[in-house]
């Protein structure tokens, strides 16, 4: 199995298939037809009208610290391509022409869900099951910026 990071995403052929897992906070795999790495469009209007917002209505949140963070979420590259949980659902979703982003950036890999759940390319044989948790590599720096907090 291979982490899908930043760097390696650019090895990915087009119209190729992989199978793709999961096990941070959920487990899983799926089947991914890559198509390309771009920007999201909608996440690129949302961006626009926070950038907006903040401008036109200061207020005591909007902070630079925090629009520097949604500048960085929204601005960021996303996998684009063919996704399904079977082969059955991803030729379905290939046929109907429903292209869209499934996984997007986040501290070097490419993640999936609401929780940056980080992605793994799964060879024959492998299962989600074999993605253990410590090979997740969770920098310190990101830790001790947690604890700062609190």
């Amino acid at each position: 199995m291979t982490p899908l990071t930043i760097e390696n995403a650019n090895t990915l052929t087009p119209g190729e298939v992989y199978r793709v897992g999961y096990n941070c906070m959920n487990c899983g795999e799926m089947f991914f037809c890559f198509d390309r790495i771009d920007k999201c469009p909608d996440a690129l209007a949302d961006l626009k009208r926070i950038e907006h917002e903040y401008e036109h209505n200061p207020q005591e949140h909007h902070s630079p610290i925090m629009l520097a963070t949604i500048r960085h979420n929204l601005g960021c590259d996303r996998l684009f391509g063919y996704w399904g949980f079977t082969m059955d659902e991803l030729m379905d979703c290939t046929a109907a022409g429903d292209d869209h982003y499934r996984a997007y950036a986040y501290d070097g890999k490419y993640c999936s869900g609401s929780g940056a759940e980080p992605l793994w390319i799964l060879e024959d044989g492998e299962k989600c099951e074999d993605i253990r948790e410590d090979d997740v590599d969770y920098s310190d720096d990101e830790k001790e910026e947690w604890e700062e907090e609190w």
